[in-house]
Order: structure tokens, then sequence, then C-alpha cells
């Protein structure tokens, strides 16, 4: 188990003292703000919103439900992340022009907000 630089092993771990910086969770402001770029999408349970090796993906903000993030390995996938109300994924690999590393679906009937890379950058560059 690797440990942050406090020395303890659950900082970073779902409810860890750090969790909150490394996996915010958005705010009625900010979910706010990311609609005016992106479009409300409603998802059934197991549909997939990216595949690994996937280009353009977008970023993806859960309104409500819950979804999973897995990666592919010889011995079958492998739960990377469980994302919720407020959380966010793709905004990386978006941003970075990358390939998505990740497969996510959804484990449950979900609403999200769908960005797309152009409307990302657009949104980043205001802030900045």
């Amino acid at each position: 188990m690797n440990k942050d630089s406090s020395g303890n092993p659950n900082e970073l771990s779902s409810g860890g003292s750090r969790h909150h910086q490394v996996y915010p969770t958005l705010n009625e402001t900010q979910v706010a703000v990311l609609e005016r770029y992106g479009d409300r999408r409603k998802l059934k349970a197991n549909d997939i919103l990216y595949s690994e090796g996937d280009r353009l993906t977008g970023m993806f903000a859960i309104l409500s439900g819950s979804i999973e993030a897995t990666r592919g390995y010889f011995q079958g996938p492998r739960l990377l992340a469980t994302y919720g109300p407020g959380s966010f994924t793709g905004e990386v690999g978006a941003l970075a022009g990358r390939v998505a590393v990740a497969t996510t679906r959804a484990l449950c009937d979900c609403e999200v907000i769908v960005v797309n890379e152009e409307s990302l950058h657009s949104t980043t560059c205001r802030i900045r």
C-alpha cells in the first residue's frame, strides 16, 4: 500500500483526510456553470460512457446515480473507482487529448452532464 507524504496510508482513500483534494465534488454553482457548456444525458444501468482506447470522450459530471471505472488486465477487469453525484470523470484525457485509459459504465439509471472536448477547452480558457 502506498503512503502519502504524511505517512498515513489512508489519506487518499475514500474518507481519508486528503481524499477531497484528489477527488473533488462539484457544488451547485459549478454544476450550473458546466450546464452552460454541456448537455444533460440520461443513462440506463450498464450503459457505457466511454471505453478504454476511445478518443474524444469529453467530460462527464454525475448528477444522479453511480458510475464505475474499470481497466482491463490479464486477470479481467479491475475496478479503479466508483463515482456518485457531484463527481466527474474524463476531464484529464479530454484536456490532454489522450485516449481513455478506462471503461466507464452506469451502475444504475443515472443522469450526467456531458461536456465535449471543444467546450471543455473553452471553459478552461475562460477560467484562466
